[in-house]
């Protein structure tokens, strides 16, 4: 059985390999569930249009798909923030899913939203579309940051 192609780190197109084809002793790394599959392009729309796909796939409930949908990406300069918090959102989600046992889910739910240099109050995620637990640490990502507390929105 051969594997598929892919594209290495630094993005250029690997030949399929065969099982016999590793080194002695080597064995084919086993896919991440946190990254794109390595053959997924870049993305070649324009921010808005992605960021539209990526949050339909996450109110769809189709986590690792908006992961790797913003993963693929191409941002011209700074992911922006609503990037950042649907990242979060998404993997947090994934986190919970999987009863709180992949703490790899959590840590880029964090990572995701202290690296978004924009994020701010005005950001904060809305409670009637998102989850009190990632409303929680969207404000905990804030005050780490000595933002000011963001003003709360009521839920009717």
């Amino acid at each position: 059985m051969t594997a598929p192609a892919g594209n290495d780190s630094a993005g250029n197109l690997v030949p399929a390999t065969a099982p016999g084809d590793l080194p002695a002793g080597e064995a084919a790394a086993p896919a991440s569930p946190l990254a794109p599959p390595p053959s997924a392009p870049p993305a070649a729309v324009d921010g808005r249009e992605l960021l539209l796909a990526a949050a339909r796939l996450y109110f769809d409930g189709r986590y690792r798909e908006t992961l790797s949908e913003l993963a693929a990406a191409r941002w011209p300069g700074r992911a922006p923030a609503r990037a950042c918090v649907l990242e979060a959102a998404s993997a947090l989600a994934l986190y919970r899913q999987a009863g709180a046992a992949d703490a790899r889910y959590l840590e880029r739910a964090r990572a995701a939203l202290a690296a978004c240099p924009l994020l701010s109050a005005r950001d904060r995620p809305d409670p009637r579309l998102f989850s009190p637990a990632f409303t929680h640490l969207f404000d905990e990502a804030l005050a780490a940051r000595g933002a000011p507390a963001p003003a709360r929105r009521e839920t009717p």
